[in-house]
């Protein structure tokens, strides 16, 4: 049986509240340094399914995702913009 992804549960939420991280916030949680937001995946590096044909699919170590502070195996909400910050991926 596959495990349900909370996450993805109201996507459109999740969706909303990414944006508003990302629209709010500059800076790294976990670091302090700046998020370039410009970043999506790493030119010319490719993954063990890729045939090579495209401009890279490895996702960039220093693009922008929102973090959970507290994460939600252990009872943290997913959709609370009190609870999510941006970080580096």
């Amino acid at each position: 049986m596959r495990e349900v992804n909370v996450r993805r549960q109201n996507g459109h939420r999740r969706t909303e509240l990414r944006k508003r991280v990302l629209a709010e916030e500059t800076h790294c949680h976990l670091c302090g340094g700046w998020v370039d937001k410009t970043l999506s995946m790493t030119p010319g590096k490719h993954g063990p399914r890729c045939a090579g044909d495209c401009a890279g699919c490895i996702p960039h170590d220093m693009r922008a995702e929102v973090d959970e502070i507290i994460p939600v195996s252990r009872g943290g909400d997913p959709y609370a913009r009190t609870n999510t910050r941006l970080a580096h991926r």
